[in-house]
């Protein structure tokens, strides 16, 4: 790689608590996966090997709650976790994106776990025996990447000579946990999927399970809702070829600091646990504000649910045949954790903005998004006010994207 052009490049890191800042970069075309692996897909603002190293930090935390022991053992242990540093299209400026050569090699990677030494298609069961050692972890725009690497490989295992439907069962042994994921109409593998009615980034996407959804209509705290496959978020998805479970809340950010956040909902700093088990605070414009119930409840489910997927990794490594998911056994516990808080510690102060209010803010996060212009910053001071609850958004001080910056080795 030419490294004065290192930003237009897609690279893939993995934590090594040997390597100088405890990460180190991998060639994605020498790849194996002979251990149990989570693969971590940020947002789009991970366009450093530091920002992609402290989201798979945060997969890593998320493990610990099962791996971390006194005799100092921890998920690295028994688990390889990547990180993705994206793209992009200049050196000081600009979203991130994976790159076309960069899927490509990742997908190459993962067919080394569905051929044999000569290049062909393995039986069924054993392919996702193989499979099912990737867990996938991701966030906002990482979720968008995934259905693309999964649609890619896909279309590789059909020239292989697999089937559709075995193409189907094969997706249906790994698992995704999302964060605010942006596709709403796809689920190529199963998923536990994180959103929250105050993102107005994806809360869009919720409005057919608010009407149709008792749970989620008179919502109080969180809320489970269980898709099968051929759903998606209620609706019928021909694309939705995998069973979802969403976790859905609002407020992650404690209001009784008496700053409405519907903005911030979509900042995974919400959801972030440090070392010592405890969430991070989310900082806004320069000030510290303590997260939610909501919020640690949420971080927990999605703990759940990413030691889950590895638990079923692990066990695959050593059986002599598939061992499918225990769906049914995640439900239970998502739901336990959900109802250890019921029912006075978590809440749904679910403010009713306008739509105007909501217009705003929605083209304000687009304009972020896709701004082209060098040296933009949400500084604009604007600010929504809410008269009726006598509370105020100011989405200036709004971080949207993950930088990572709050993680620290």
């Amino acid at each position: 790689m030419d490294h004065e052009y290192s930003y237009a490049y897609t690279e893939l890191v993995i934590r090594d608590p040997k390597a100088e800042r405890h990460y180190r970069t991998v060639d994605p075309r020498k790849l194996e996966f002979r251990r149990g692996t989570v693969i971590c897909l940020s947002g789009n603002a991970a366009t450093d090997l530091k920002s992609a190293n402290s989201f798979a930090k945060m997969a890593q935390t998320n493990l610990d709650l099962m791996f971390k022991s006194k005799d100092g053992k921890n998920a690295l242990d028994y688990v390889d976790i990547f990180g993705v540093k994206y793209a992009r299209r200049s050196k000081n400026y600009g979203c991130g994106f994976m790159t076309k050569d960069f899927s490509n090699q990742l997908t190459n990677a993962m067919l080394k776990l569905l051929t044999d030494q000569n290049g062909h298609r393995l039986p069924v069961d054993q392919a996702k025996q193989n499979f099912s050692r990737i867990t996938f972890f991701t966030y906002c725009y990482g979720n968008l990447c995934l259905n693309d690497i999964i649609d890619l490989l896909n279309e590789k295992l059909l020239d292989l000579g697999y089937t559709a439907e075995e193409v189907t069962s094969i997706n249906n042994a790994s698992m995704e946990v999302s964060f605010a994921g942006l596709n709403p109409a796809e689920n190529r593998l199963p998923s536990v999927r994180v959103l929250s009615f105050n993102d107005p980034v994806v809360s869009s996407d919720l409005s057919y399970l608010e009407a149709n959804d008792p749970k989620i209509q008179n919502l109080d705290g969180i809320a489970l809702h269980q898709d099968p496959i051929g759903q998606l978020y209620g609706r019928s998805r021909c694309n939705a070829t995998a069973p979802s479970i969403q976790v859905i809340s609002s407020n992650l950010i404690d209001l009784e600091h008496g700053f409405h956040v519907i903005y911030n909902d979509h900042n995974i700093k919400c959801v972030s646990f440090n070392k010592d088990w405890k969430l991070n605070p989310c900082e806004i414009n320069h000030e510290n504000f303590a997260p939610s119930n909501n919020a640690k409840c949420t971080a927990e489910s999605m703990a759940i649910a990413t030691c889950f997927g590895v638990t079923h990794s692990l066990n695959n490594l050593h059986t002599e045949v598939y061992q499918p998911h225990q769906w049914d056994e995640l439900v239970d516990d998502l739901q336990f954790n959900i109802d250890s808080y019921a029912p006075k510690k978590l809440s749904h102060l679910k403010t009713e903005f306008t739509s105007e209010q909501i217009k705003t803010m929605t083209d304000y996060y687009r304009r972020e998004l896709n701004n082209p212009l060098p040296g933009f910053r949400m500084d604009d001071g604007l600010t929504i006010t809410n008269k009726e609850a006598g509370l105020k958004t100011n989405i200036d001080a709004a971080p949207l994207q993950y930088n990572g910056d709050h993680l620290k080795d």
